[in-house]
This record gives C-alpha cells, structure tokens and sequence, in this order.
C-alpha cells in the first residue's frame, strides 16, 4: 500500500517520503547490535559488506557517519544515477528504484534496477489511472 500512497504522491508532485522511489536523499543509517553504524539493512542482500561503513557509536558521531562517501552517494538524487535512469521518462518518480536492487557485482549501484521494466509499467499504469481520476472528478 505504501508503494501506491508514495507513487501517487510522486504524480501529484510530492517528495518522496521513503527510500524505495523517489529521489530524496536517504537521512538514516541504522545501528547495528554491536554498536556498529550500517546503511539500510536491504543492502546486506547486495554483496557481502555492502551495508557496512566501518564506523561505530563509541567512536564517531552521526554526523561522521552520514558524511561517509556510502552514504553521502545516497544522498545524491538524479546525480547518483547512472546514464541510462537519468534519460528515462519517469526517473522523478522510480528514482532508479530500491538501492539494493540496483547493485551488479563489478559495477556498484549504477545500474538501473532489476525491477525497472516492472517499475516503469507500474507507474505508467497509475499515472493513467491518477489522471483518469481527476479528468472524471473522482479524486
């Protein structure tokens, strides 16, 4: 549901309001047990230590840690992006998708995601569904 509610608010020309589109820069990490600082948990299925920034809170302070090139690249926007999502149609609104899903051994997180296909049909789909609505009055 999340998924739609942030989709329609992208049409409508919202800001994203998580890290699964859009392209609003990522403002968390997460605290691991062990205190150590980590980027979004997802990143763990990518590759082995991509969550990882090697920082911890005994040691260093969020400021520290959101100021890591990982995460600062996460912050980027449209600039993050590799050449093929910055020339599509709806990269306002996918944001090249889910970090974790753009991640190809070799290549880093540049490419577009694995879903990207599924993702342009879907917004396609909504935004015709979205202006349907409010050409009918319905919304």
């Amino acid at each position: 549901m999340r998924l739609f509610q942030e989709l329609i608010n992208l049409l409508l020309g919202g800001r994203s309001r998580t890290e699964q589109i859009g392209l609003s820069p990522v403002a968390f990490v997460v605290i691991d047990t062990d205190g150590s600082f980590q980027q979004v948990d997802s990143l763990k299925s990518a590759d082995e230590g991509a969550a990882e920034v090697g920082l911890n809170v005994f040691d260093h302070s969020v400021d520290t840690v959101l100021g890591h090139p990982d995460v600062r690249s996460r912050q980027l926007g449209l600039d993050s992006l590799g050449e093929t999502c910055r020339r599509c149609g709806v990269v306002r609104i996918c944001g090249g998708g889910n970090y974790a899903h753009r991640y190809r051994r070799g290549h880093g997180f540049r490419q577009p995601s694995v879903y990207c296909s599924d993702l342009q049909r879907l917004i396609h789909h909504v935004a015709a569904r979205v202006r349907a609505d409010l050409r009918d009055g319905d919304l």
